[in-house]
């Protein structure tokens, strides 16, 4: 229970220098803040190619996780297209939960009116299993690409895949999420 507290306790101080941070460089670029609700995919168990399936590509995905999360959209970076996001992610299972932290860059790219795409990269920090006494940290390289769409000045919606690509197999994922987006973004 301690541990929990203590997670949250990070969590929220984290929250709140980055809202700080977010105040500080609102000359940069407006911020922007989205939820989001999906499916995380992976691979538990190895799979090999014998000499007797030399057709067959190695992999195949065994588990699926539900995985919410959000993410804020702090300041625009060297160019207007260029944003420093930070995300955070719950990752459900039965008898697994992980934590996630993550900073990135994103690029906007093919921005048409109401709409735009991006892709990116950046460190993620995995908390795995904190509630079960085992808090085991790892870091993962995050690839996000997406797409966005405005519902209106200060809504939208966007879709995402994310490769999270960590140390150990098990810990590696792909990640399929749609959510609401809140603020004007530009």
């Amino acid at each position: 229970m301690g541990r929990r507290i203590l997670f949250s306790g990070v969590c929220a101080t984290v929250l709140l220098a980055a809202l700080v941070f977010a105040g500080q460089v609102e000359a940069a670029g407006p911020r922007e803040f989205g939820l989001s609700v999906g499916v995380d995919l992976t691979q538990q168990n190895a799979y090999y190619v014998s000499q007797y399936t030399p057709n067959t590509l190695g992999g195949q995905f065994d588990s699926a996780r539900l995985a919410v999360g959000g993410y804020a959209d702090l300041a625009k970076v060297f160019l207007p297209q260029m944003r420093l996001v930070l995300a955070t992610d719950a990752i459900i299972e039965s008898d697994l939960k992980i934590f996630s932290a993550v900073g990135e860059v994103r690029y906007l790219f093919a921005q048409r009116g109401k709409s735009n795409g991006y892709a990116g990269g950046g460190i993620g920090v995995h908390f795995l299993r904190p509630d079960a006494g085992q808090n085991d940290t790892r870091i993962s390289l995050n690839i996000p690409v997406g797409f966005q769409r405005k519902l209106s000045e200060s809504m939208g919606w966007f879709g995402e895949m994310r490769f999270v690509i960590a140390d150990q197999q098990a810990d590696s994922s792909f990640r399929f999420s749609l959510g609401l987006t809140f603020g004007s973004g530009d």
